[in-house]
C-alpha cells in the first residue's frame, strides 16, 4: 500500500434550485467574505443574466468554501439582504461566497429588488435611480431570449420612456415586473403595487413561469479543506488566472468551419485592410490592429436582417461577405 495521498473530498460538486440559493442568501447562510471585491455590475449586466435564466440557458458555477471555522474570517451578508424585508439571519452562515456573487447580486436585485427600496444597484455603474427590471411574456414565449428582459431606470415618468413604450408594444402590453416571480411575495401583491391589469390567461402563464424560473437548476462546487488558508491560497491561484473568454464571433467561427468556412482567417485578411489608417507604420512592421472581430461581421446583420450573429448561415456569407469586404477597403482607401 502506497503513501499517496490525495483527497478529492474537499471539491463537491452540488446541485440546487434558484429558490434555494436566493434564500438562502436572504437568511444568510451564505455570505460574503472582507475580501471580495464590491459588487459592480451595471443594469445592462444583470439584464443580460435574467435574460439567461428566463431562457434556460447556463449562468455558470457558483464556488463556495465550507470554512473549519467561519468566524476566522471577516464576512458580510451579501449587499441588499441585510435590508431586505423578507426573513433572514438565521443562525450562523455556514459558507462564504468565493465565486458568484455579481451574479448573485443580480438575481436577487432582479428579482427583488424594487420590493424593497433599500436594495440599489452600486453607485457609480449607474445612475441615482434604482432599477425596474421587466419581463415581455410575448417575447418569452415567441424564444426571442435576447429581448425578454428590459431594465429601465424607476422613476415617477419610468412608464414614459421610450425603451418602456417600444417594449410594451412589441410584446403587445404583456409587460410584467420581474419581482412578480420572486419566491418571497405573491403575484397579487406585486400586481396591485404597478396596478397591472392581468388576464386570466397571463395569470396562469405567469403561475406557470414562476414554478419553472424558481426550479432553475443553480450549480455549486463546495471547497472544505483542513488547513482553511492554504486551500483558499490554491483555489485563488487558480480562479484569478483567466484565460480568454469565448465570445458568440468564437462560436460563429465553429459553427462555419463545418461549413468550409474559415471566418477567423476571412477576418484576420479584412484586417490587413486597416494597416494604413495607423500613421508610421511600414509595410514591414507588424501591426496590432485591435478591432473586435464582430465589429467587421455585424454588416451583415443589417443586409440579411438577422438579430444575431449566431443566426448567420454560409449562404449569407456567400451572398454578402463580399460586399462587406468591398466597402471596408473602400472606407480606408
Amino acid at each position: 500500500m502506497s503513501n499517496l495521498k490525495i483527497d478529492f473530498n474537499k471539491i463537491s460538486p452540488r446541485r440546487t434550485t434558484l429558490r434555494n440559493w436566493l434564500t438562502a442568501l436572504i437568511k444568510c447562510h451564505v455570505v460574503i467574505p472582507e475580501f471580495q471585491r464590491p459588487v459592480v455590475w451595471p443594469p445592462d449586466k444583470v439584464a443580460k443574466l435574467l435574460n439567461s435564466v428566463f431562457g434556460g440557458f447556463y449562468i455558470g458555477n457558483f464556488l463556495v468554501f465550507k470554512p473549519q471555522n467561519i468566524h476566522r474570517f471577516k464576512y458580510h451578508p451579501l449587499k441588499g439582504t441585510n435590508s431586505c424585508n423578507f426573513p433572514h439571519s438565521e443562525g450562523n452562515p455556514s459558507f462564504l461566497l468565493l465565486d458568484g456573487q455579481q451574479r448573485s447580486f443580480s438575481l436577487l436585485y432582479g428579482l427583488c429588488g424594487l420590493w424593497d427600496k433599500n436594495i440599489s444597484l452600486p453607485e457609480g455603474a449607474v445612475s441615482r435611480n434604482p432599477y425596474l427590471f421587466l419581463v415581455g411574456l410575448k417575447n418569452l414565449l415567441e424564444c426571442n431570449y435576447d429581448k425578454i428582459i428590459l431594465g429601465v431606470p424607476y422613476s415617477s415618468s419610468w412608464k414614459r420612456r421610450n425603451t418602456f413604450r417600444e417594449f410594451f408594444k412589441e410584446n403587445e402590453g404583456r409587460v410584467v415586473p420581474s419581482s412578480i416571480f420572486s419566491p418571497f411575495v405573491k403575484e397579487e401583491d406585486v400586481s396591485k403595487r404597478y396596478k397591472l391589469s392581468l388576464s386570466s390567461e397571463d395569470l396562469e402563464l405567469i403561475s406557470e413561469i414562476k414554478k419553472k424560473i424558481l426550479e432553475y437548476p443553480i450549480m455549486i462546487t463546495v471547497l472544505e479543506f483542513a488547513d482553511d488558508l492554504v486551500g483558499l491560497e490554491k483555489a485563488f491561484e487558480v480562479i484569478n488566472t483567466p484565460g480568454l473568454p469565448l465570445s458568440t464571433f468564437d462560436l460563429l467561427v465553429a459553427k462555419l468551419l463545418n461549413a468550409n468556412f474559415d471566418l477567423r482567417l476571412e477576418v484576420k485578411n479584412l484586417k490587413e485592410a486597416f494597416k494604413p489608417l495607423i500613421p508610421g507604420e511600414s509595410d514591414e512592421e507588424e501591426v496590432n490592429i485591435k478591432l473586435e472581430e464582430k465589429l467587421l461581421v455585424e454588416p451583415l446583420l443589417l443586409l440579411t436582417n438577422k438579430s444575431s450573429l449566431l443566426e448567420l448561415e454560409k449562404e449569407d456569407f456567400d451572398l454578402y461577405w463580399g460586399r462587406v469586404k468591398e466597402s471596408t477597403k473602400e472606407l480606408v482607401e
